[in-house]
């Protein structure tokens, strides 16, 4: 057994010794731990640096995972709050979930757009006895249109080309300035196309309509002479409403003409007039459009597929041809409580239907309609196989076909099934 030893031992006491001429020492001397190298000591430190940077991919990865399954979730929720301050943090609805879009992406996708979109003036001639009469200025721009093909065909509402015998000049981010020709109104749309003589032109992209939902945050932007840019955000109040016209029914639809516009939950100034109104991601969802009467900002946008269909007759032919049908009708999916000998117990189709005191009659003479036998109270459940309801109204399914088609109507007629073909016509001017 070893026996420790006594603080009396010689051994103590000369230890003691040393240690007390150390410190009495004006210059002590420092105490050098001989080098010993660990063979180990590298290999541990590159391992748990490189664990240390996975736990934390890994635990970005988690986290992103549960914000897009899981945001409402509390830890969530806060996390991001603390994360992103309110005026740089955008939610994007994408399939029901949210993801987070920074403001560095947004103010990417605005940079990469300006190039897809023309500003519009009235054309001036030259003034010799005063040059800066000729100048275009900030304030006279009519409005905004988008770009179609690399080739120069480009469109806007016909508030911002207003007058059809009127000229145009159409001004590109980069500032060049080319004179509009080739004008053709759409009649059912309210856009008007037109051409400029340029060629690489960038194009814009179309947003998906099954993508883009109620409450989707959208942004629009106007380029400026100057070289820079306003934008503004807002979002979709409302994909399919309909906005009451002076003089004409709140209730009462045409089969030849969009009743329908996307409303907007915030206002833009009225200088947006015909900008596009895109999706975060670029994606043209509409062009700005004010659709109220006496308003002065624009409340509303024209649906990108409202026009989009007519883009391959344009490039084809050069001119637009639109179908018609020659109805007017009550949706059904916009009404409750209708009467059950008019609605046949059906809440959705277009019921052939017209207001007398408005001279809007239910079937037109000499139309396709009328050729077909057509009769008042008439319900229209499908065109062809696919059902007319909320999200596909009668016009919109109308417009998918070419003059001079044939198509297939399901109708319900005293509560019975009645299948009736139907030979489309184009649209009388």
């Amino acid at each position: 057994m070893k026996v420790k030893p006594v603080p009396t031992s010689p051994k103590i006491v000369k230890n003691e010794k040393l240690v007390q001429e150390i410190y009495s020492q004006s210059d002590p001397q420092s105490f050098k731990q001989p080098a010993h190298r660990s063979k180990n000591g590298l290999l541990i430190v590159i391992i748990a640096t490189l664990a240390g940077f996975l736990a934390g991919l890994l635990g970005e990865v988690i986290i992103n995972a549960l914000a897009v399954s899981y945001p409402n979730l509390p830890i969530i929720k806060q996390l991001y709050l603390n994360s992103y301050p309110n005026d740089s943090r955008i939610i994007i609805q994408k399939s029901e979930k949210s993801i987070t879009a920074s403001e560095f992406e947004i103010q990417q996708t605005i940079r990469e757009s300006r190039s897809k979109a023309v500003t519009i003036f009235l054309e001036k001639n030259n003034n010799l006895e005063d040059p800066l009469g000729q100048a275009y200025h900030e304030e006279e721009a009519k409005g905004s249109g988008i770009i179609l093909t690399n080739d120069g065909l480009i469109m806007a509402s016909n508030q911002v080309i207003d007058d059809m015998n009127g000229k145009y000049v159409a001004v590109t981010s980069d500032k060049n300035i080319y004179p509009i020709t080739n004008l053709e109104l759409d009649p059912i749309s309210n856009t008007v196309f037109f051409r400029i003589d340029a060629k690489n032109l960038i194009m814009a992209g179309f947003a998906d309509p099954a993508d883009l939902k109620a409450g989707q945050r959208l942004v629009s932007f106007v380029n400026k002479i100057d070289g820079s840019y306003a934008a503004k955000f807002t979002e979709i109040q409302d994909l399919h409403y309909y906005f009451p016209k002076e003089g004409a029914s709140n209730l009462v639809f045409s089969s030849d003409f969009f009743n329908e516009k996307m409303r907007l939950t915030s206002y833009l100034p009225d200088e947006f007039k015909g900008a596009p109104l895109l999706t975060l991601d670029g994606k043209v969802a509409g062009i700005a459009f004010r659709s109220q009467s006496g308003q002065s900002e624009v409340d509303s946008a024209i649906p990108a597929q409202q026009f989009r269909t007519v883009i391959p007759q344009l490039l084809k032919n050069g001119t637009i041809e639109r179908v018609w049908l020659g109805i007017h009708y009550l949706d059904l999916s916009k009404l409750i409580n209708v009467p059950k000998d008019l609605s046949q117990g059906l809440d959705q189709g277009a019921l052939v239907y017209g207001d007398d005191v408005l001279n809007l009659p239910a079937v037109l003479e000499q139309s396709p309609a009328a050729k077909a036998e057509l009769k008042t109270g008439d319900i229209i459940t499908k065109v062809n196989t696919i059902e007319v309801n909320s999200d596909n109204s009668l016009e919109a399914l109308l417009q998918e076909y070419e003059a001079g088609k044939e198509i297939e109507l399901v109708v319900m007629r005293n509560n019975q099934e009645v299948k009736q073909k139907i030979k489309l016509d184009k649209l009388p001017e």
